[in-house]
């Protein structure tokens, strides 16, 4: 149990939270550059507490405005965003957040060697196998595993011994642990608990149906712009990888896969040998995401790319993916790596300017490439279907990067006023 001497929800100075904190990470035996760099993201805030009239004490909106002043990075971006810098610095101001919310500090990053807490892992399996049950694609039941861990673990923490024992206190107690997350994540993260409390409610293993006291928050649909790239730096990209070395054969491999076919960074991990049809030039797969089968038309050169890669980079292997470590041991890549390590690599050597809202990972190459099908006028059916769509709307938001057909639909404030 992550204890410590401080009541829940007291509210001390700045400067007496963080030395608690200090003293609480020292405890738990967090490691000398854990704790190295957490106490220069906490100096560093004392510092920038001290130009701010609100700095006496902790908040959220101070922690977040600090990591967007100091440093740059926007707490509205998502995670992945940012994934190395921002979330030492994130976990170093969620660390205070924690201790002044709870008084203690929370888990947040559940990894899959994380256990589930004894008292609530049977209910938890047995509700993740009806979410298999119910057709949900094991994607998304990967996504809703460690958000349902960190909610279990949170009510360990509070020490919650049956789940019958929960309020809506532990209920918003959970709500407050994400503050500073990205709408989307936060939003996320309600929707898996408030169908899991309505689960145990239906299934008599709560009294209340305490789904009705999860949070809300209205996420309306394509509000964002998709991160695109002009054509003239999806190629400067491309010509920055040194296609000399096994390393750059497969990110060059990678990286074409996704730009000239659209293909999802999680279904390019998975390519299989049996994927490619070479006689008729055609990638055939199951899409992660949707579940759907989907057939893509293999140009030269990306077919060559590929096989560039097959012949002199990959290493031997008995798996059946495309797609394996470099490095021993040669097996296929973690469900969590999304390739953002080898774009953000190229990215940065290209020298092309990335505004620091801007987001750059192998997504975004899958929007340049909507992007660019909408400009050569190609029909959206045809765009949703290049791109696996399972519903026709979510290619609707590429609508909004197509700036020169927009240019065309803009009203003349002259003309108006002249017909009024």
């Amino acid at each position: 149990m992550n204890t410590i001497a401080m009541p829940q929800g007291t509210r001390v100075p700045l400067p007496e939270l963080i030395a608690n904190a200090e003293n609480e990470i020292t405890r738990q035996r967090y490691s000398e550059g854990t704790t190295h760099g957490y106490r220069l993201v906490w100096k560093k805030l004392m510092e920038y507490a001290g130009t701010q009239p609100d700095g006496k004490y902790f908040s959220e909106d101070l922690g977040c405005r600090f990591i967007r002043d100091v440093y740059g990075f926007y707490p509205e971006m998502p995670i992945n965003d940012n994934p190395n810098q921002y979330r030492h610095k994130r976990r170093a101001i969620r660390i205070l957040g924690d201790l002044q919310l709870h008084g203690i500090i929370l888990r947040h990053e559940m990894s899959d060697v994380v256990p589930w807490p004894n008292q609530f892992e049977p209910t938890m399996l047995s509700y993740l196998e009806y979410l298999r049950k119910n057709y949900l694609v094991e994607i998304t039941i990967r996504t809703k595993t460690p958000q349902l861990k960190r909610f279990a673990c949170y009510l360990n923490e509070m020490q919650v011994t049956e789940f019958r024992h929960m309020t809506h206190k532990h209920i918003l107690g959970f709500a407050a642990t994400l503050g500073g997350y990205h709408p989307k994540t936060y939003s996320a993260f309600m929707v898996t608990v408030r169908r899991f409390l309505h689960y145990l409610f239906q299934n008599d293993i709560i009294e209340k149906d305490l789904s009705i006291c999860v949070p809300s928050v209205i996420i309306w649909r394509n509000t964002d712009i998709p991160t695109t790239w002009r054509s003239d730096e999806i190629e400067k990209l491309l010509t920055t990888i040194d296609r000399s070395t096994k390393t750059g054969k497969r990110d060059y491999a990678v990286i074409m896969l996704a730009v000239r076919l659209g293909i999802r960074a999680g279904d390019i991990r998975t390519l299989k040998f049996g994927d490619i049809h070479w006689d008729k030039a055609e990638i055939c797969f199951t899409q992660s995401k949707t579940n759907k089968p989907v057939s893509l038309p293999l140009d030269n050169e990306t077919g060559w790319a590929v096989i560039d890669y097959l012949k002199h980079a990959r290493p031997k292997s008995d798996y059946d993916n495309i797609f394996i470590r470099l490095r021993a041991p040669y097996v296929p890549y973690s469900p969590k790596n999304t390739f953002y390590d080898i774009i953000n690599k190229y990215f940065t050597a290209s020298g092309i300017p990335i505004p620091k809202e801007k987001k750059h990972g192998m997504h975004s190459l899958r929007h340049s490439l909507a992007s660019a099908l909408l400009e050569a006028r190609t029909p959206l059916p045809t765009i949703s279907a290049i791109l696996g769509h399972s519903d026709y709307n979510s290619t609707m938001t590429y609508l909004k990067t197509d700036v020169k057909s927009l240019r065309q639909c803009a009203l003349d404030p002259e003309v108006l006023h002249s017909e009024r």
